[in-house]
């Protein structure tokens, strides 16, 4: 299915749940980074990299962008958006080098 270009009800819902998670997770990354105190400072523009399923759905690279203008993500600004090169085993990786350096996270 094209999200951008859905054709009924149910594709038009399920382009409308994607579109809502991507603001509420760049709400919450802005968030973050305005009321962390131990957050650390960035000197130049940071990377945004999409994984999961979600990051996987090509049509909504270009909301990403928007989504980031909209939601001005604190200084510095975000340098590129991509997508990882194994966006199904990114987040499994990341949670296990998390285990392994005792986050808790």
């Amino acid at each position: 299915m094209d999200l951008c270009a859905p054709k009924g009800r149910e594709e038009e819902a399920i382009g409308i749940f994607y579109r809502n998670l991507i603001q509420y997770v760049l709400t919450n990354i802005k968030a973050r980074f305005e009321n962390t105190a131990n957050m650390p400072q960035f000197n130049e523009a940071v990377p945004i990299v999409c994984s999961g399923g979600i990051g996987a759905a090509e049509e909504l690279h270009d909301g990403v962008p928007r989504g980031v203008q909209e939601n001005a993500v604190p200084d510095p600004a975000v340098s590129t958006i991509s997508l990882a090169s194994e966006p199904l085993n990114s987040v499994a990786k990341g949670c296990l080098v998390a285990a392994a350096l005792g986050d808790g996270a």
